[in-house]
């Protein structure tokens, strides 16, 4: 992640690269900070330099606006905010329609974006395509609603009519539907930094978004060769061309898992990776913690004690592979709740749950039993059957409390080989 320092001085010599969204002191700006944070900017901004003084004293992870264009933008709060604040401060004038493509292959996001644009472009004006600086695409249409109804009754009704334009157009390609039914959505600024990989938000053309990922990627501008050499060999590795993805729950064993030795004899042209993902099943809206480290640091002590003591996570299981060492807490926590721990955290896939509304753990034939960081364990509180059963292939643990059922969601991932 890129420090404050050279996230202000970024800013400081690129502020006239941000592109502003058309209408732009109709839109709400936030912040999201490095603390995990969300600032809104309490100032109309008709020009990238309105920005500079909010930059220098937040130093943004990124940059956001509201995709709707709003009667009063500054007063704009949520759905539910309504103490102290008018009618016409929630008086919605028209809304973008924003498509946010997201997927943990890069390539497949692309070819999603490009299916979305093919279709959409028929019935709505593209103003802009954009790579979002991480893990996706933005595409965003004009708005061609004719809002003449009472402010809330315009929201909903545009969110109703736009669930039934996605369910007829775009059911079968995978994006945030959420994002796009949610009508105080915002969207990363183009022309702003994505601090957490170093790439520029940018915008991109039609003929841009056809080329394959290894293509289009060098087309994107990064604060410094370091970060962009970071990207290409995240792209080296992650798109490794998905092909096929099962999902199913499986009962834990190191078979089932691909763990400690398992076959996992694969075709000459292709390999497996198996993944499990931290839902409790047989319980609604509860999931267990993953964090995810770099290969050969030791921080993650310090990281996970110090959540240890805030959040009280009880016994904390450290594990490695060929890649990356996941910590893995067996206590269970709501997703509201999972996503304030992670934000606190000093994973390199904290924002996992927030996305994906889930997490996952890489388990294979290489993943060794690293370290058990936190001992003690808090025998009132909740930890999930399944994934106890999990931690209990690599080393005896049976805690007395649990809920859910002795399953693990596995999901298992056919990659073509590289060459």
């Amino acid at each position: 992640m890129i420090s404050k320092k050279d996230i202000k001085t970024w800013y400081l010599l690129n502020i006239n690269k941000i592109q502003l969204p058309l209408d732009s002191s109709k839109r709400q700006y936030k912040f999201l900070c490095y603390n995990g944070e969300w600032r809104k900017i309490r100032k109309q901004i008709r020009r990238p330099e309105q920005l500079l003084p909010y930059i220098e004293k937040y130093k943004p992870l990124s940059i956001y606006y509201t995709l709707g264009k709003w009667q009063n933008p500054v007063k704009l709060g949520s759905k539910r905010e309504t103490k102290g604040y008018r009618v016409s401060d929630h008086n919605l004038l028209s809304l973008d329609f924003g498509i946010d493509v997201d997927d943990p292959n890069l390539e497949v996001a692309r070819r999603n974006a490009l299916k979305i644009l093919n279709i959409m472009k028929k019935d709505y004006p593209l103003l802009y395509i954009a790579f979002s600086g991480s893990k996706g695409f933005h595409l965003v249409f004009k708005d061609t609603q004719n809002l003449s109804n009472a402010q809330i009754q315009r929201e909903e009704k545009l969110s109703d009519f736009r669930k039934i334009y996605i369910s007829q157009n775009l059911r079968d390609i995978k994006f945030d539907v959420g994002r796009s039914l949610n009508t105080r959505q915002v969207f990363k600024v183009p022309g702003t930094l994505a601090a957490k990989t170093g790439s520029v938000v940018q915008i991109l053309t039609e003929e841009q978004l056809k080329q394959p990922i290894n293509k289009l990627i060098k087309d994107i501008d990064f604060i410094d060769d370091i970060h962009r050499s970071g990207m290409f060999s995240r792209i080296q590795r992650e798109a490794k061309q998905m092909t096929r993805v099962t999902d199913s729950s499986v009962t834990p064993s190191a078979k089932n898992l691909g763990a400690k030795g398992a076959d996992l004899t694969i075709a000459p042209k292709f390999y497996f990776e198996s993944f499990i993902t931290n839902q409790v099943i047989g319980c609604k809206d509860r999931y267990v913690l993953f964090l995810h480290y770099p290969l050969g640091t030791k921080k993650y002590k310090r990281d996970i004690k110090k959540l240890d003591k805030i959040y009280r996570l009880g016994e904390v299981f450290v594990f490695k592979d060929e890649e990356e060492i996941t910590a893995v807490c067996c206590r269970t926590f709501a997703h509201r709740r999972l996503v304030k721990i992670l934000n606190a955290s000093k994973s390199t896939k904290k924002f996992e749950q927030s996305k994906f509304g889930k997490q996952f753990f890489a388990v294979n034939s290489k993943t060794i039993l690293l370290d058990v960081v936190v001992k003690h364990s808090f025998k009132s509180l909740c930890k999930s059957k399944g994934h106890s059963a999990v931690i209990n292939c690599f080393i005896k643990y049976s805690p007395e409390k649990t809920e859910g059922k002795n399953k693990v969601k596995k999901v298992k991932v056919k990659f073509k080989k590289n060459g």
